[in-house]
């Protein structure tokens, strides 16, 4: 263990065996730092970016996630009115005439093994969410969904994908999730009926193969680590369409007892986590905590021991690591590196949010400026205010 980390585990103890802990204090270190790294990261022009620090070219999913970090924390209205249009031009130009998003630098070498839609559909969806948040709206109607919108399409395409993929839920859900969300887009943005019915379909079909013991997707054998991250793909969907989603008490359950003695959820303990799998669980317990109101002291147990924790992942130059593994990996594709124990902007945006809804309960309240149930993934409070849509335009 190196010395700068003994340093912070010092500070993080201090911290919290203090009386009296200042959440107030504690947001704003995290969100005035994280707002540091994206100064530092910006290229030849404000709204270029990479991903990290490690990565050497600039691609438009890192654009697109720095204005969602700007948007989560309130920060888009201070954003000259240019720059602000040319963020929104820069982004918009990246939808092909299928309605998917490409860029070339990025897509010049996929990696772990996605299909190449699933990858510019995953990429579609984070850029598309960008572009709203900039006030902006897609160009081209999605003609990718439009075959999956006919009569019994959609019901092909699912099973398929099920039956070829069940013994890895935690991809097979992200690329669920990617059609859910071109098919919101395609709703919302063109007011596609057809999109909405397809949703709906997907959501039945997925409440066929639910497990009523976890309140996951499984098959027998399965890391329920894994279902967990796979089950959160799932439940934002529900919510967002006002869909009835069963079993989410043993989901509440299920993900309580997947927290590790060091406070996280990660598959080991004692290596910071993982920013995924720390955001999932803290998604479907901070649901829990205010839709179903119930195993509220044991969630509110398990907000103290993340933050008691989580704070290891903040790096010196404001930005969060996915863990203290230090190893090279990619957001799915090469131009997407990072290095695990180094920061970059998706593990700051997700350790954001984890944060974020940790005080939100321990407090009762949102720490400020920060927006929630403003997209699919910054679904905080299922059932509060959302209904058939991920977000009215």
């Amino acid at each position: 263990m190196t010395q700068e980390l003994n340093k912070r585990m010092m500070e993080l103890c201090q911290m919290h065996n203090s009386d009296i802990f200042d959440y107030n204090f504690l947001w704003n270190k995290c969100r005035n730092g994280a707002l540091s790294y994206i100064n530092n990261l910006t290229g030849s022009e404000p709204w270029i970016f990479c991903v990290s620090k490690t990565a050497e070219q600039p691609i438009a999913i890192a654009s697109a996630t720095v204005m969602l970090i700007l948007s989560f924390l309130e920060k888009t209205d201070d954003i000259p009115d240019d720059v602000k249009n040319d963020w929104l031009m820069y982004l918009k130009s990246f939808q092909q005439e299928d309605g998917l998003f490409e860029d070339a630098v990025d897509m010049a070498e996929g990696t772990q093994g996605y299909p190449r839609w699933a990858l510019r559909a995953h990429r579609s969806r984070h850029i598309a969410w960008a572009i709203e948040a900039l006030g902006g709206k897609i160009k081209y109607p999605i003609k990718f969904v439009e075959p999956f919108t006919k009569k019994g399409e959609i019901e092909k395409w699912f099973e398929k994908l099920w039956a070829e993929n069940i013994d890895r839920i935690w991809a097979m859900s992200n690329w669920i999730m990617d059609m859910g969300t071109l098919l919101d887009l395609q709703h919302r943005h063109f007011h596609d009926s057809n999109a909405y019915t397809a949703i709906e379909t997907i959501l039945t079909l997925l409440d066929k193969k639910q497990d009523s013991s976890t309140g996951y997707w499984l098959q027998q054998g399965t890391d329920l680590r894994c279902a967990m991250a796979g089950a959160m793909h799932f439940y934002p969907l529900y919510w967002a369409y006002g869909h009835k989603l069963n079993y989410f008490d043993k989901a509440i359950e299920t993900t309580l007892s997947l927290q590790q003695p060091d406070g996280l959820f990660g598959f080991e303990s004692g290596l910071g986590g993982c920013q995924c799998l720390d955001y999932d669980a803290m998604l479907i317990l901070t649901n829990g905590y205010f839709k179903l109101g119930n195993h509220r002291q044991d969630i509110s147990k398990a907000c103290k021991q993340v933050i008691g924790e989580i704070m290891i992942d903040h790096l010196p130059d404001g930005s969060f690591c996915d863990s203290q593994i230090d190893e090279i990996r990619y957001w799915t594709t090469k131009a997407a590196v990072y290095n695990a124990n180094g920061g970059s902007l998706w593990d700051t945006y997700a350790r954001l949010m984890t944060i974020a809804m940790c005080i939100e309960i321990l407090t009762f309240q949102p720490p400020r400026p920060m927006h929630s149930e403003h997209h699919l993934f910054e679904i905080f409070h299922a059932g509060h205010g959302w209904s058939k849509g991920m977000r009215l335009i």
